[in-house]
């Protein structure tokens, strides 16, 4: 039997090399200096390269996210697995914080609520152009 031995490795270790080996990975590629480092979080969190190439930045945007987390803000995702990825510690040094509503009773009741209308738009418009049934549509609607 192979014998491996295994290494403790820091996890900010491990995401320094991980950062380091997405810098060689970017190539000749150049960001501006503040957007480097945006670039290779995406990158990291997402595993897909295919990032550096077509993330767009508007002027000022990375400028105007430092400002709103040193001015205490709250981040808001729609995801539990990027309110995963805030790094609260940092957000709560300047009196902000991250929140996620997507397993909230009253967010899910409005999603599903939201859902069944927008099914019913869309069966009301196919009825509409696909049927010529204008009426039946109106009705469908009124529910």
């Amino acid at each position: 039997m192979k014998h491996i031995e295994l290494q403790r490795v820091a996890p900010a270790d491990i995401e320094a090399r991980s950062m380091e080996l997405i810098g060689q990975e970017l190539g000749e590629r150049v960001f501006p200096a503040e957007q480097l480092p945006v670039v290779k979080r995406v990158i990291h969190t997402t595993a897909d390269f295919e990032y550096a190439d077509s993330l767009v930045f508007s002027a000022g945007a990375v400028e105007a996210g430092v400002a709103a987390i040193r001015q205490g803000c709250t981040i808001v995702t729609d995801t539990q697995m990027a309110f995963s990825g805030v790094n609260k510690r940092v957000l709560e040094k300047f009196g902000g914080r991250a929140v996620c509503f997507m397993s909230d009773p009253d967010v899910a009741a409005e999603a599903k609520a939201r859902t069944k209308k927008i099914f019913t738009v869309v069966v009301c418009i196919i009825l509409v152009l696909a049927l010529g049934i204008p009426t039946m549509a109106l009705t469908v609607l009124s529910l």
